[in-house]
């Protein structure tokens, strides 16, 4: 059995003890580490110190010490209820978290509402690696379709009609406040159209979600989570 399917076992039995809020929490930030494990070839659980201390040095400068303290509370959740002991930290586990606590501003910022001439410079600003390309198609196409982080998560491959115009048409299947899962129609626009095609083509053949976790330039085989986009826009912006 793998990680995911244990993952997804757990999170089964965690359905009506905790919130969905919770849950969805708990489950973008397991399955970030258990990404970054595969990516590693890391055995995720049980979870070592040793393991912790590769994870904070690879995203002490990408993530804020307050994302990865809560990430800990997250992984140590679901390793107790795998029913493994409690991890005992080492000192040099504990100077790594006190100097990313001592290196960020800790200053709460308010987030920038992006209009199309910032939409333009975070696009221009990526580079043409796997990551990028794909960061560029979720950029356009959330800011063409008015979309939600759900919304983007949920798109599928066969949801996407290019049109002769030079133009994507998309339909929403379901959304806030659509309850009853009428769906939207959204259209994108030529720059959308070519930034996508481009990160199609990176995908593999029979690819059922539009977008998907990338690790070390390796396309994951699942959809990517709501809390990744999140971060892809408020690193970018």
């Amino acid at each position: 059995m793998s990680h995911f399917d244990i993952i997804h076992n757990v999170f089964a039995l965690m359905e009506g003890a905790y919130s969905q809020n919770t849950i969805k929490s708990y489950y973008a930030d397991v399955v970030h580490f258990v990404d970054w494990c595969d990516a590693n070839d890391i055995v995720a659980f049980p979870i070592s110190d040793a393991n912790l201390i590769k994870f904070i040095d690879d995203h002490r400068m990408s993530h804020k010490y307050s994302t990865i303290r809560r990430k800990f509370s997250a992984l140590k959740k679901i390793n107790s209820i795998l029913g493994y002991d409690d991890v005992e930290h080492s000192q040099i586990f504990n100077l790594l978290l006190r100097k990313m606590k001592r290196s960020q501003n800790q200053k709460r910022r308010q987030a920038k509402g992006i209009n199309h001439d910032l939409l333009i410079r975070m696009i221009n600003s990526q580079k043409n690696n796997i990551t990028d390309i794909r960061n560029k198609a979720i950029l356009s196409l959330g800011y063409d379709f008015l979309a939600r982080r759900s919304e983007l998560v949920a798109l599928k491959t066969s949801n996407i009609d290019f049109l002769k115009s030079g133009g994507i048409r998309s339909i929403i299947r379901r959304s806030k406040n659509d309850q009853f899962g009428e769906g939207r129609l959204v259209y994108g626009s030529k720059r959308s159209a070519k930034l996508l095609k481009t990160w199609m083509k990176q995908l593999p053949n029979n690819s059922e979600y539009l977008f998907r976790p990338v690790y070390n330039e390796k396309i994951l085989s699942r959809a990517l989570c709501e809390r990744s986009i999140n971060e892809i826009i408020k690193n970018l912006s």
